[in-house]
């Protein structure tokens, strides 16, 4: 699958596998246009764990990957790997984003 990867664009419809294949960088690009473009409206500071998984899975809904669709166990396995790399990075995104805008 061939896709490009624009920092000002967030890119729907990506298989996470093929995504996978990005830099960590490039996906940290990508979730920051989905904080800032989806995010941003719903939460603003994350207080909690709890509150953290929940902006983690709101930028998996913007983010629109296609393995990730579905009740399959596939599309639960590639969501779980998806948050155990990235949950952290979100929440950092999030602050620096918040920093910015104070």
């Amino acid at each position: 699958m061939h896709f490009v990867c624009t920092p000002t664009k967030i890119v729907q419809g990506v298989n996470f596998h093929a995504a996978c294949l990005l830099s960590q960088k490039e996906m940290l690009v990508l979730i920051k246009d989905a904080i800032k473009h989806g995010l941003w409206r719903r939460i603003k500071i994350i207080e909690n764990e709890e509150v953290r998984r929940q902006a983690a899975l709101i930028v998996i809904e913007i983010l629109n990957f296609m393995s990730m669709q579905g009740d399959s166990v596939q599309a639960a396995q590639a969501q779980d790997d998806w948050l155990a790399i990235y949950e952290k990075h979100l929440c950092r995104l999030l602050n620096e984003l918040w920093g910015y805008v104070q």
